[in-house]
């Protein structure tokens, strides 16, 4: 049982350091650049409470995020180019007017880049009540196992002076 244990603490260690390093560092392994505002690569800004740098949000860019998307382009890191009019164009969210609703941003990569975390955290919560379970399993059998053995040795004995005085 022992080797179980630890084959789940391995396991559990692996999930414990690929969250810190995929959803702690959500955005990117480069984001930290020495001789940089907070040590933090273009595209990037420091975030006191997590002491760490963090992608822009959408719609900013430069050093710190420090500024808006140009006017004609949006969205991360100002990658996207609008197909309408510069003045219809949002920094953020790209073309609509005023008559339409802004777009969805529902593109694969902001769907997970909100939702990893907690699937992660479900991940790791499961693999603990599984471990609990398991380990609970084992020790109620263990305990099962010796009361019956004391029974049946009992009933044997039993057996044997019955038919001994007959």
């Amino acid at each position: 049982m022992s080797s179980q244990i630890v084959f789940y603490v391995c396991i559990l260690c692996f999930v414990v350091c690929l969250i810190d390093n995929c959803v702690g560092n959500s955005a990117s392994i480069n984001s930290r650049c020495e001789g940089r505002y907070k040590g933090c690569c273009e595209g990037f800004k420091h975030d006191a409470t997590l002491n760490r740098c963090i992608e822009c949000e959408v719609g900013y860019y430069r050093e710190n995020c420090s500024s808006r998307c140009p006017k004609g382009t949006y969205g991360i890191d100002c990658q996207e180019k609008c197909s309408c009019s510069e003045d219809e164009c949002h920094f953020e969210r790209g073309c609509f007017n005023e008559e339409q609703e802004p777009p969805r941003e529902d593109k694969l990569e902001n769907i997970l880049r909100k939702t990893m975390p907690g699937l992660v955290f479900l991940l790791i919560f499961v693999m603990i009540a599984y471990m609990l379970v398991f380990v609970f399993q084992k020790l109620t059998v263990r305990r099962v196992i010796p009361s019956i053995d004391v029974v049946i040795k009992e009933d044997d004995s039993r057996g044997k002076v019955d038919n001994e005085l007959e």
